[in-house]
């Protein structure tokens, strides 16, 4: 996993501007056990890119599955639905919302 993150920081280093590139990178670095700085690298996405479909899946994930932040996951993968209504995870940004809503309700009760 290690080769991916560096192969996907060269990319950033030659794009910096790339949203893609950084969602890429979030996603990368989620997968290898960093989730602090895959949301970093995805909230870069989104200050490049705010509606960005990729960048704000993995975000989603990352907050729910990584951070353990179902109320932020929720909202952001909702986000998703609205920039991708047709998107390639939009069954799973659905069953993830689910999962964030029970989780946060909860927390709460």
């Amino acid at each position: 996993m290690g080769d991916a993150v560096d192969q996907y920081l060269a990319v950033v280093a030659i794009d910096p501007g790339s949203p893609e590139a950084h969602a890429r990178l979030g996603l990368v670095l989620y997968r290898a056990g960093r989730p602090e700085e895959a949301l970093r690298a995805v909230e870069r996405a989104l200050e490049i890119d705010p509606a960005h479909p990729q960048a704000l899946y993995e975000r989603g994930v990352i907050l729910l599955r990584g951070l353990d932040r179902p109320v932020p996951a929720a909202r952001t993968l909702r986000r998703y639905l609205e920039a991708a209504p047709f998107g390639a995870h939009r069954s799973d940004a659905r069953a993830l919302i689910r999962d964030a809503d029970r989780l946060a309700s909860e927390t709460v009760g």
